[in-house]
């Protein structure tokens, strides 16, 4: 294979190939072309626009059934770290920010959930809120509410749509490989049942994200084949807006303890990695986003020159990364994502959930 023939030929209109992304992954060597033709990719589909939300993070609890090796978050339940928000707690931190757009609600498995406190929840937001979207759930908690229900996948996401849920995060994806999953986070969903949720997501009229987490012990396949499910699913429903590669912070976690990490994956081949995405996902998923949290907002803003067009949202209050030991900040304000972007010689633009454009100059 050569680097060169292989992106004119998608430049082309034809798909990159699984086996020509793990090519490519290995092509350090060429890292420059690579980010090239990512940004002339972006540039073709989002022009000089760089795209972010007004949103608000709430993790509910820390308190989780799983032992992921890769997550710092987690607590049990009786360590005095843990805790579980009421759905009045829940509601007073969205009183702090009731301008947002959305609200991004995931948490741990809490062993005693009852269903009913989820549905509370959403409904105490939408009554409280109406004008808000309620970004929540992972595929693997949307699971989790279905057998503390008792109800089929399509009927606990036909009820939490019911109650106010308005789309799911595409997390819990970690790597879709099932050997690898049992090395990193064993009792968490299997790949089928992964799919098999946003689908029926997807089929029942929820849009949902889609994740990556990459840096750490997985391979090129591993990677590659990943990418490839989720486009495979993108060409079927059509029900992902964005795709976000979300680099491994090792620092305060057992899967780096135990593999020695000292440092987060280097920044050349994150830009690498995110430029490769935008070029996999070109002809299927037009939003590739920098994940601010783990890389910093100037990392991440340097990315929209190498197939990024968006920087995800202001968050407020964000405690898995920052558990992990990221130290990046748990907030950006809407004037320092306009500043930087404008700096970069970018066009700053606000969105909601869905991508919409909305009004591209906030005041604060």
């Amino acid at each position: 294979m050569n680097t060169a023939t292989i992106l004119r030929e998608v430049s082309k209109g034809r798909a990159l190939s699984p086996e020509e992304l793990c090519f490519l992954l290995r092509r350090e060597k060429d890292t420059d072309e690579i980010l090239d033709w990512a940004n002339q990719m972006n540039l073709a589909v989002n022009s000089d626009r760089v795209t972010f939300v007004h949103n608000r993070n709430i993790n509910y609890t820390n308190i989780c059934i799983n032992h992921c090796s890769f997550c710092g978050f987690r607590r049990d339940g009786k360590e005095a770290e843990s805790y579980f928000l009421t759905v009045e707690e829940i509601l007073g931190k969205i009183e702090e920010t009731p301008e947002v757009s959305e609200v991004c609600i995931q948490g741990g498995l809490f062993p005693g959930l009852e269903f009913s406190y989820i549905l509370e929840m959403l409904q105490g937001i939408k009554a409280r809120f109406p004008h808000i979207h309620i970004h929540a759930f992972s595929p693997m908690d949307v699971y989790y509410f279905s057998q503390k229900s008792r109800k089929s996948i399509s009927s606990t996401l036909e009820c939490l749509i019911e109650n106010g849920l308005d789309s799911l995060p595409g997390t819990a994806a970690e790597v879709l490989d099932d050997q690898l999953r049992k090395q990193i986070c064993p009792e968490k969903i299997n790949v089928a049942t992964w799919i098999e949720v946003v689908k029926t997501a997807h089929r029942l009229g929820l849009k949902s994200t889609a994740t990556i987490l990459f840096g750490h012990i997985e391979t090129a396949e591993q990677t590659a084949h990943h990418l490839h499910i989720l486009r495979e699913i993108q060409h079927e429903t059509h029900g992902f807006t964005e795709f976000i590669p979300l680099p491994f912070v090792p620092f305060h976690t057992p899967l780096g303890k135990r593999f020695g990490f000292k440092e987060i994956f280097p920044f050349r081949r994150v830009r690498l990695f995110h430029a490769l995405c935008r070029i996999f996902f070109h002809h299927s998923i037009p939003n590739i986003q920098a994940s601010w949290p783990k890389l910093g907002l100037d990392r991440a803003l340097s990315c929209v020159f190498s197939g990024v067009n968006d920087l995800g949202g202001t968050l407020y209050q964000e405690n898995i990364t920052r558990s992990a030991g990221g130290n990046h900040g748990e907030k950006v304000a809407l004037s320092e994502f306009q500043q930087k972007i404008l700096e970069a010689g970018k066009i700053p633009q606000l969105r909601n959930t869905l991508y919409e454009l909305l009004d591209h100059r906030p005041a604060s």
